[in-house]
């Protein structure tokens, strides 16, 4: 690659490193070409998933869906023109590193995406399941420092408490084994940019049988009315999230994002961005295990087999739903 489709590279790198969170760790994304035959497969029809993978503020990995601040197109054209022994890549992979200026590209000459099987081809399955994949190596990377102030605001009003302990009453209703309830509530914006009506509302209830740990989703109609009482306890603030946490030995949170643009409402059944809820146990393994660990050292785990050797918690990851 010659030093002018190099320059296009990093800039086209640039649009997702000016877009990511303080403390990430690496960036990935993956273009696809979309045709009928690696003939008609062009530039002109692509799909371009890509997510982050960062660290919390309690140093956990966790990995988030990411869109480029601006439109990386244009480089990616001036890319191809300028460099000939690819021009005729289907898929291009791209990792970005917060400690290394240089991106890395691998072009793929052989998978075909169509655009009417997309959805559900498994070709980018890598990219969404990511950090999944390569926790070890990962594990390793340096990140961006964090400030103090980064992250959303926690919601501190009058009987926040209360209500988050009844949105949890409500979704653990039907898992008496569970160990902690994930909720996030998702402001949606419509096509003329305006707020939608309705809002996203996303939940994963982790529970643990004394074997294994699975991931449920929680009954919202029992906590309805608990969820218009946080509505009202946070009018005063404009959030385009809200998030719930609550583990079963006490910590519980709500925390309000205002720093996030509000996701599409077309589409938002199968907006990837939502991910983080659906697969919350698989992205969030090493803070589950921590979980477990703690609520057993108290003796708060539910159907915990004392005396029995454990396997490893990667060994008890069932996921249903």
């Amino acid at each position: 690659m010659d030093e002018q489709a190099r320059l296009h590279l990093q800039r086209f790198a640039d649009a997702y490193r000016e877009a990511a969170p303080e403390g990430w760790v690496r960036i990935v994304t993956w273009w696809a070409k979309m045709g009928e035959s690696p003939e008609e497969a062009s530039l002109d029809a692509t799909m371009a998933p890509a997510v982050v993978v960062l660290r919390d503020r309690r140093g956990f990995l966790v990995q988030e869906p990411i869109e480029p601040m601006s439109e990386p197109l244009q480089d990616l054209l001036q890319l191809e023109a300028l460099d000939q022994r690819h021009a005729d890549w289907l898929v291009m992979r791209v990792e970005i590193d917060a400690d290394d200026p240089e991106p890395r590209a691998e072009f793929d000459h052989d998978t075909l995406v169509r655009a009417e099987t997309s959805l559900q081809d498994p070709w980018a399955d890598e990219v969404h399941h990511y950090l999944e994949r390569h926790r070890e190596e990962l594990q390793g990377l340096p990140v961006e420092p964090t400030t103090e102030e980064a992250g959303p605001a926690l919601v501190d009003v009058p009987g926040v408490h209360e209500i988050a302990d009844r949105i949890v009453d409500g979704l653990t209703g039907d898992h008496s084994s569970w160990i902690r309830v994930v909720m996030w509530i998702g402001r949606l914006q419509q096509e003329d940019g305006s707020t939608a009506p309705n809002n996203v509302r996303l939940n994963r209830v982790i529970t643990w049988d004394g074997a294994q740990l699975a991931a449920e989703y929680g009954r919202t109609s029992t906590a309805h009315d608990a969820i218009e009482a946080l509505y009202e306890a946070a009018g005063g603030i404009d959030w385009t999230q809200l998030r719930l946490i609550a583990d079963r030995d006490g910590p519980r949170s709500i925390l309000a994002v205002m720093d996030e643009p509000r996701r599409p409402e077309e589409g938002a059944a199968t907006d990837p961005y939502w991910r983080q809820v659906h697969d919350y146990l698989e992205l969030n393994q090493d803070e589950v295990e921590a979980l477990v660990e703690r609520l057993q050292d108290h003796g708060n785990l539910p159907g915990d087999r004392s005396g029995q050797k454990r396997a490893g918690l990667l060994g008890w990851l069932r996921r249903r739903g």
